[in-house]
């Protein structure tokens, strides 16, 4: 059986993207030695300050888990059973698609930005693959060793304090484009270094959620699974929503009186921030079955846009480089973070657009031809 674009997936992935790019623009002047929260700028402006929680609320932690999550997904479907290609076909072409991804994410994280999240869905898809085959309780089992060194990890943060911070070169204020790129370079290499304790044990851990959705074709057919959408939005989108105000206030506010605490939010945070992610795609997966409700309208208006996502985050990445760095157009130095925030908003809204438009006729971005070379949108 021959199986089409699902809509729900590409609307999750084009708003889930949204997130990533918000976060990386705001962090990107404290970046990349800056910690895990970013602060308001200037420090004592309302404008800021409210920016600052608006992104620490909303965005933060909240739009990785999800655009790795539809990665599983979306390789659960690329080896779907099909009448014109074999098992053995389907695996080749998902291996080599996965190769490439590395290459592009190492590409993207030692040239243009050292917080690529390619690499990790990519080695977290080679894993994927190589245990395809396994039934679905085997393949939660395996969930609990990485899930284990994930949690590890989110409980030494917890009790984590801030050490003493000192002036760190950045982005904002480079020099040079070779300055640019060795800084980026040693930041890459910093993250390749902690990547198998710090973020891939999560990433494989939220990938192989996904391939197990994918299994069961939650996404596809919401309709099945609409009661236990409507459950867990009941269950996690109120707590969630006030989990993460409460997170927002206590961003701005350890920012504001210096207190030594940032990583231990960040940590509380990957806790909190999954939870108004899941309410929030269960009420958006529960109502986009009922006929002109208002997520079947934002399903069908964003779902071409999400088509192109991969050409998008790298294009963006790009932009952001050069609109940001001190070796660009340094506009890091220049702006507050409320400008920040409208800026990755406007520019977001831009590249949607484009690939929106693309969709519409028929046609792929440059990497999602060089990625899937075969497939037809």
């Amino acid at each position: 059986m021959t199986h089409s674009r699902t809509e729900l997936v590409d609307a999750l992935r084009v708003l889930a993207l949204l997130g990533v790019f918000v976060v990386n623009v705001v962090a990107y002047p404290e970046g990349p030695w800056g910690g895990p929260v970013s602060p308001a700028n200037p420090s004592n402006s309302p404008t800021a300050m409210v920016a600052s929680g608006i992104v620490a609320a909303l965005f933060q932690n909240k739009a990785y888990p999800l655009l790795a999550f539809l990665f599983g997904y979306s390789l659960a479907l690329s080896l779907r059973s099909r009448t014109d290609q074999s098992l053995e076909k389907r695996l080749q072409q998902a291996q080599s698609r996965q190769n490439h991804l590395l290459l592009l994410g190492l590409a993207h994280g030692f040239l243009i930005y050292f917080g690529d999240i390619l690499t990790a869905y990519a080695l977290s898809g080679l894993l994927l693959l190589s245990i395809h085959r396994w039934k679905l309780k085997r393949l939660k089992k395996i969930l609990i060793l990485p899930a284990a060194v994930w949690l590890l990890t989110i409980l030494s943060g917890l009790f984590a304090q801030d050490t003493p911070t000192y002036s760190l070169q950045n982005y904002a204020h480079t020099t040079g484009w070779g300055e640019q790129l060795l800084l980026n370079m040693q930041a890459y290499l910093a993250t390749l270094f902690v990547l198998p304790f710090h973020f891939l044990p999560e990433i494989f851990v939220l990938m192989c959620s996904g391939v197990i959705a994918g299994r069961l074709r939650l996404l596809e057919r919401p309709a099945r699974y609409k009661r236990i959408f409507h459950q867990v939005t009941v269950w996690m989108l109120p707590p969630g929503l006030v989990l993460n105000f409460i997170y927002g206030v206590a961003t701005v506010m350890v920012h504001r009186k210096n207190l030594p605490y940032q990583y231990a939010l960040y940590s509380a945070a990957t806790l909190i921030g999954p939870v108004l992610t899941i309410g929030i795609v269960s009420w958006i997966s529960a109502n986009s079955t009922t006929p002109k409700s208002l997520a079947m309208r934002l399903v069908k208006k964003i779902a071409p846009a999400g088509r192109n996502t991969l050409s998008m985050y790298v294009g963006l990445s790009v932009i952001m480089m050069i609109f940001l760095s001190g070796a660009g157009l340094a506009w890091a130095k220049k702006v507050t973070t409320d400008e920040l925030l409208l800026a990755a908003l406007a520019l977001y809204s831009l590249a949607a657009l484009t690939s929106y438009v693309l969709a519409r006729h028929h046609l792929r971005g440059p990497l999602e031809r060089w990625l899937h070379p075969s497939r037809k949108i």
